[in-house]
This record gives structure tokens, C-alpha cells and sequence, in this order.
């Protein structure tokens, strides 16, 4: 099957999942009220931000050893699992130890203690689920990755919502304690598929770590973990910032702005996931000669797609949050074009670790980085959480011009044959988004049908 195809397939998962999350997000919101969901929020910001120092570049090295290296999936799934759940336990246990100084210092006391501590159990899962998921995108059966990383808790999470709602009082302790059991239900749910699609059988001691294995795996983890660590702890700090200027519900607003951003922009993070087994499987010639056709027509998508969302912002808000999260709306437009930009740093990054150059996401990254740390500093007081997300929109720009010339130095695209638009890119989209809507119709029918 091929790239686009494969992505259509896996898209069409997508977009029943995010229609699913849509109504998560808001019954949670109507549930907790702007200020409680601020807190929630809040509560988990240091897992997120464990979780993405607690991954030192496992994930994409599984899919490099699965693909590239031939590794058997055995010892990679004992390495990810192990790892995973015996790191973010270290991290629980050392984040307990100073919980009163993160509170009162770092969080001004905005949020209960107890909660922070139950909020930080979802460590050990997210990390192990993270390590899972990549190895069953290695194997770029996108159909399964869909169901596994985006239908299934989606599902979840809304069953024990509904739970919530009709059978408990809704509260935020129900809510913390829902969000660690759909972790620990999605990891136990990859668990199982990846056992079952193990060829020959289980030996347990297969699924010991092996040292050859472990060193070749973090060597090369090591090289691209800064840029994985820097950009999803940038999101995290942000929000420590946001924290410690602003009220509770003005960073649950924030945080649904970005939301409502990343939607628009969620076809690209798509393309990308399924874009990095492929790239890991192909020769750099072949990634040259395709990268061009993908950026161009996600380039139309991000267009289309970003203005449907500028538009559709202000009518959906109104009517599913109401007037208490106004200020969503022109933090959206804000954030828009970053999360655009953001996407297609992505890809530029893909092609950049699975062609053997994981120093580059780093330096990329590192630089967007500091920029928005100091755009921060300079629109803050002015601008109030306004400038927070021009900063973040303005240094995402400042990172795609830098992934775009780092493109034309080592793989000689200018960034006329990026962004060129041609016949057959459009055709090309035309016949995607066929494929697309059929397969669309086909996941809504078999749904149901088992219903």
C-alpha cells in the first residue's frame, strides 16, 4: 500500500478519534467549570514534562532498529516496556521527594498537593505507552496504530466520562484518576498486540534487555533526545510560565486554544507519523525525490484547513463553552499559524533523524527554543497572554526558516521545489481525498454495524 494511502487509512481513524476527543474535551470542560479545568491542566503539566525527559530518544530509535537495523521486535518490546516503567517510576519517586517545594515555588500553590501526587502516577504508563506505540508504528500498520494510539482512549476516555457524569459527582479528583486509567488501559491494550504479532511465539528471554541492543538503541536515541526533550518541554514551560503570571482559568484557556490550533493542523502530525517508518525504510535518494510532492500538498492543507478554523472558532466556542471562555477565540487565531508552522517542522525533522541526522532536530529546536523564551520575556508584560502565543507563533516561523535552509544545505531542495504548487499536486490531493472519504465511510459503517 502506498504512503498516501496508508495515510488516508490512518486519517480517517483520526478523524473519528478527534470527533471522539472533541466531546471528551468538552464534557470535561462543562464538567469542571474554567477554573477547575485550569487546574487540571496545571496538574498535569510535570508529568508531560517527565514524560518527555524520561524518553531520551527511545521512540525513534526503536523505529530506526526495527526498520533499518533489523533488530527482532522481541528485545526492542522488553527494552521499551522495561525502561519506560522503571524510569518514570524513578521520576515519581524523586518528583514526591520535592513536591512542596514544586508547589509552593513553582505552581504558587494553585493546585492541591495530593492531586499533583496522584497526577504524577500516569508517569510510568505514559512513558511505556509512548515506547509501545512506536514500535507498532516501526512496523507501519497504520491501521492498527490508529485504533491503538488514537481510537481506543479516545473511546475510553469518553465511556468513563460518561461514568463520571452520570454515576459520580464531577469532579477534578474523577478526572485525574480517569486519565490514569485510560494510560494504563492503552498500555495494556499495545502490550497485547504487540505479543500477539510477536512471529514464533513469547520467550521470556528474549524479553531481557540485551547490552549490544540497549547501547546501539540509546546512542543513537541520544542524538535526536535534546530535540525531543526541548520541544515538548518548551510546551511545558510555557505553561509553568503561564502559571505563575496568570490566574488558573487563564491557562485553562490557553491550553484549549492550543487545542483548538493543533486541530487544524492535525492531517500534517498524521502525514508525519506515518511519514517516519516510511522514511526509515527508504534510501535518501527516495526521500529526496518525495519530500518535495509531500510539503507542497500539505502546504495546500495547512492553508485550507487553518482558515476553516479561524472561521469555525468563534461560532463553536460560543455555543460549547460559553461566554466564560471567550478569550479561547483570539488565542486561537494567535496560535494558528504557529501550529502550521510547527507541522512542517516536523516533517523537515523526520527527514533530518531517519536520513541519520538526529544532531540537526537538536540545533533546530534549541534555537526555537531560546527564541520564544525571550519573546516571551518581551511580550508578556505587555501583551498578557496574548504575547505568549505571539512568541510561540513567531519562534516556530523563526524555525521553519531554519529547517528550510538546512534542507537546501544537505538535501539541495530549494524552497521553490518545496512549495511549489504543481498539477501534480494537485491531483494528488484530489486523489487522497477520495481515498480518504471512503475510507471514512467505511470506519463510520463498520461502527454501526457493530453497534
Amino acid at each position: 500500500m502506498s504512503f498516501f494511502k496508508k495515510t488516508a487509512q490512518f486519517f480517517s481513524l483520526s478523524l473519528v478519534a478527534s470527533a471522539i476527543s472533541l466531546l471528551n474535551s468538552i464534557l470535561a470542560v462543562r464538567i469542571l467549570g474554567p477554573n477547575q479545568y485550569g487546574a487540571y491542566v496545571i496538574l498535569f503539566i510535570l508529568p508531560n514534562l517527565f514524560s518527555s525527559l524520561g524518553s531520551f530518544g527511545l521512540g525513534p530509535s526503536l523505529i530506526f532498529h526495527l526498520n533499518k537495523k533489523k533488530i527482532p521486535m522481541t528485545p526492542l518490546l522488553g527494552v521499551g516496556a522495561l525502561f519506560g516503567f522503571t524510569i518514570g517510576m524513578l521520576y515519581y519517586s524523586g518528583s514526591v521527594l520535592f513536591i512542596d517545594f514544586f508547589s509552593a515555588f513553582v505552581l504558587n500553590d494553585k493546585v492541591d498537593q495530593s492531586l499533583l501526587c496522584i497526577s504524577l502516577l500516569s508517569v510510568p504508563f505514559i512513558l511505556m505507552q509512548n515506547n509501545l506505540l512506536s514500535l507498532v508504528q516501526g512496523t507501519y500498520r497504520m491501521s492498527a496504530y490508529g485504533i491503538l494510539s488514537e481510537i481506543f482512549p479516545a473511546s475510553v476516555r469518553f465511556i468513563l466520562i460518561i461514568i463520571l457524569l452520570y454515576c459520580f459527582d464531577g469532579n477534578i479528583l474523577s478526572m485525574v484518576c480517569l486519565t490514569i486509567a485510560t494510560h494504563m488501559l492503552s498500555t495494556a491494550s499495545c502490550i497485547g498486540f504487540l505479543l500477539k504479532s510477536i512471529e514464533g511465539g513469547l520467550s521470556i528471554r528474549a524479553l531481557l534487555p540485551n547490552w549490544e541492543i540497549c547501547r546501539s538503541l540509546f546512542s543513537f536515541g541520544g542524538k535526536g533526545y535534546m530535540g525531543a526533550v526541548i520541544q515538548k518541554a518548551n510546551q511545558s514551560v510555557v505553561k509553568l510560565i503561564l502559571t505563575s503570571f496568570f490566574s488558573v482559568d487563564v491557562v485553562g484557556c490557553y491550553a484549549l486554544a492550543e487545542n483548538f490550533a493543533n486541530y487544524s493542523a492535525m492531517l500534517i502530525r498524521k502525514i508525519t507519523i506515518s511519514f517516519m517508518p516510511k522514511v526509515s525504510m527508504s534510501t535518501e535518494g527516495e526521500v529526496k525525490n518525495f519530500l518535495p510532492l509531500l510539503i507542497s500538498s500539505t502546504t495546500i492543507y495547512m492553508i485550507i484547513t487553518g482558515s476553516a478554523c479561524a472561521t469555525l472558532v468563534t461560532p463553536f466556542v460560543n455555543l460549547m463553552y460559553g461566554e466564560a471562555f471567550a478569550s479561547v477565540i483570539p488565542l486561537t487565531w494567535v496560535l494558528l499559524p504557529g501550529a502550521m508552522f510547527l507541522s512542517y517542522i516536523r516533517i523537515c525533522n523526520v527527514t533530518f533523524t531517519h536520513t541519520g541526522r538526529p544532531l540537526i532536530k537538536t540545533f533546530i529546536r534549541s534555537i526555537g527554543f531560546v527564541i520564544n523564551l525571550l519573546l516571551i520575556l518581551v511580550f508578556i508584560h505587555s501583551q498578557g497572554v496574548s504575547g505568549v502565543a505571539l512568541a510561540y507563533s513567531t519562534s516556530n516561523f523563526a524555525m521553519a526558516v531554519m529547517a528550510t535552509l538546512l534542507l537546501k544545505y544537505y538535501f539541495e531542495l530549494s524552497p521553490y521545489q518545496l512549495f511549489i504548487i504543481k498539477q501534480e499536486t494537485i491531483l494528488l490531493i484530489g486523489n487522497n481525498m477520495k481515498a480518504l472519504f471512503f475510507k471514512l465511510r467505511q470506519t463510520v459503517q463498520r461502527n454501526i454495524i457493530r453497534k
